[in-house]
C-alpha cells in the first residue's frame, strides 16, 4: 500500500500538483485491450484547497468531496516514460454539485472515495470516508452514512 504522504510527495517532485489526500491505488485486473493497464486512485478531499493552488488534477477549490483520477502508460506502453490521465469520477452532490460550470450527473454522487477494490469481473468497487463527525451535515449530509458503491 503507498502511503499518501510519499505519493504527495513525489507529484509535487514531478510538478503534477499536490494532490488531495491520496489513497487506495488500484490497477484493473482484466487485460482486456480496452482496460488494461488503467490504474486508479483516490483522492479523499481537500477543504483546505485555495483557487490559488488549483491545477488540472485538482480544478476544484476546497474540495469536500473529493474525485478519483485514472491513468495509463503513454500508447498502452507499458515501457513508456510518460502517462496519460483523466478524472473518473468528480464527486459531489447532483443537485449542487458542478465542474466547470457543468452539473454533476448521478453518476457522481458519491462523498469522500476511498478504498478502492475491483472484483473478478473488473467491476470498480468505491468505499467512501466521510469523517464520523460531517457525515449527515453540511454539504455531505446528502450522502448519508459512508457507502461501498
Amino acid at each position: 500500500m503507498w502511503c499518501s504522504s510519499t505519493c504527495a510527495s513525489a507529484c509535487g517532485r514531478v510538478r503534477w500538483g499536490r494532490t488531495s489526500r491520496p489513497r487506495a491505488p488500484q490497477s484493473n485486473p482484466l487485460r482486456t485491450a480496452r482496460r488494461r493497464g488503467r490504474v486508479y486512485f483516490t483522492l479523499t478531499n481537500n477543504s483546505r484547497r485555495t483557487v490559488e493552488n488549483q491545477d488540472p488534477s485538482n480544478p476544484r477549490p476546497r474540495n469536500v468531496f473529493g474525485h478519483i483520477i485514472r491513468w495509463r502508460e503513454a500508447g498502452d506502453d507499458h515501457s513508456a516514460t510518460a502517462f496519460v490521465w483523466d478524472i473518473f469520477p468528480f464527486a459531489g452532490d447532483e443537485a449542487t454539485g458542478r465542474i466547470g460550470g457543468k452539473p454533476l450527473t448521478a453518476d457522481n454522487v458519491l462523498g469522500c472515495p476511498d478504498g478502492l477494490w475491483f472484483d473478478a469481473a473488473g467491476r470498480l468497487w468505491v468505499h467512501t470516508d466521510i469523517g464520523e463527525n460531517e457525515q449527515n451535515r453540511g454539504p455531505r449530509a446528502v450522502f448519508g452514512n459512508n457507502q461501498m458503491l
